[in-house]
């Protein structure tokens, strides 16, 4: 779960539409 929370944490953070 750590790879999806960080992978979350980065498309948001980077205000990206990969984790859609």
């Amino acid at each position: 779960t750590e790879l999806t929370f960080n992978y979350n944490l980065e498309c948001l953070g980077n205000g990206k539409t990969v984790c859609k």
